[in-house]
């Protein structure tokens, strides 16, 4: 679930958005692997903080897995940074170990992971 600004109108702006960014931290095993943290949990340059995760199914993510956040780094915490083929320039975060499932935003509040794209809703 993601909140948006309007959701918590009483909380300072920038404690909201300190809250809301993540940063990406490079692996060195792939090319273009990285894990996504919470940022104001990422320690610059070291390991640990919250990493986004997605939910397994008998040990393999389903056509449509909810995002979570863990400190625990699992092979669902890995993300290859991929060239988005719809959108020139912008990116897209393809599951390491799970080829061909992607991080979506799927409007209003949800981020999950999808096993298939589609064009103009996710």
């Amino acid at each position: 679930l993601i909140q948006s600004r309007e959701d918590v109108p009483n909380e300072p702006h920038a404690d909201f958005f300190k809250e809301a960014k993540f940063s990406l931290w490079w692996c060195a095993q792939r090319n273009n692997m990285c894990h996504i943290r919470a940022q104001s949990t990422a320690g610059q340059g070291v390991r640990g903080g919250l990493h986004v995760s997605f939910k397994l199914q008998d040990k393999e993510p389903g056509p449509v897995s909810d995002t979570v956040l863990t400190l625990l780094e699992e092979p669902q915490t890995f993300f290859v940074v991929v060239a988005s083929p719809a959108y020139q320039g912008a990116f897209r975060f393809e599951a390491a170990f799970y080829p061909g499932h992607y991080l979506v935003f799927e409007p209003p509040t949800h981020w999950r992971l999808v096993s298939s794209i589609e064009e103009g809703k996710t």
